[in-house]
């Protein structure tokens, strides 16, 4: 699946391809990849920056603009979000299929007095 590349000018006047989806690993094509380290700061609105998937290793060094930065920083707070639901959904199943184990437990007089 190709992504489409969006134009910036480096402050030099030079274009600047950005991957808009840099969350999206370009070896794995997951959407595993974060920020390592800012190596240098190129200009008024570019960074050189270290991405890494966390799925297959890959790190990726190249220049890319704060826009494209800030949009890989709110994707990565979407998906922190949508982990922590359904780490609060799993976990409320899990009680859930506690709860009933422990009722039919009971119903079937599996629990006694001495249990406790």
């Amino acid at each position: 699946m190709d992504r489409p590349t969006t134009h910036h000018q480096r402050p030099n006047g030079l274009p600047l391809f950005e991957v808009p989806d840099l969350h999206v690993c370009r070896g794995c094509d997951r959407p595993f990849v974060v920020p390592r380290a800012v190596l240098d700061v190129i200009g008024h609105n570019a960074y050189l920056v270290e991405l890494q998937c966390t799925n297959c290793g890959l790190a990726v060094v190249g220049t890319h603009g704060e826009d494209v930065l800030e949009e890989l920083d709110r994707e990565l707070d979407r998906q922190t979000a949508d982990m922590r639901t359904r780490l609060e959904l799993l976990e409320l199943t899990r009680h859930l299929e506690e709860i009933d184990a422990f009722a039919a437990a009971l119903g079937a007089d599996h629990i006694l007095p001495e249990d406790f």
